[in-house]
């Protein structure tokens, strides 16, 4: 019984843990310059609204990760970009849009001068 626990509780944890951290198939990391803004595609910021009032994105839909969860129907069907501050917020709305059915294509970070890191320069090797 106590085995069967323990094996419950690591797959809770591992299913967590790649939820959060494990980078999403399809969603490439790419500058906000970069962005489409073509017929369809919305540019979805996740950062809360005090972060979003005070360096605004042009063009970008404010939606905090607390709302994406109730108000996702309000983003449309076209391409979707995301924008935040911190890598899980896109891991597990890129995640939960994608099972939507909603396309997600890439994501940006505006708290790094250079957020877009390939290979080894994410683990800081």
């Amino acid at each position: 019984m106590q085995t069967a626990m323990l094996i419950i509780a690591v797959i809770l944890a591992a299913r967590s843990v790649y939820k959060r951290y494990v980078p999403v198939i399809g969603v490439s990391c790419m500058n906000v310059s970069d962005m489409k803004k073509e017929d369809g595609s919305t540019i979805v910021d996740l950062r809360d609204f005090q972060t979003a009032h005070h360096d605004p994105l042009e063009g970008a839909v404010n939606m905090p990760m607390a709302y994406i969860y109730r108000h996702y129907k309000d983003i449309g069907q076209g391409t979707v970009y995301l924008v935040s501050s911190d890598m899980t917020d896109i891991h597990l709305t890129a995640r939960f849009l994608k099972r939507k059915k909603i396309r997600v294509e890439g994501f940006s970070l505006t708290t790094e001068v250079k957020p877009c890191k390939k290979g080894r320069e994410v683990h800081g090797v």
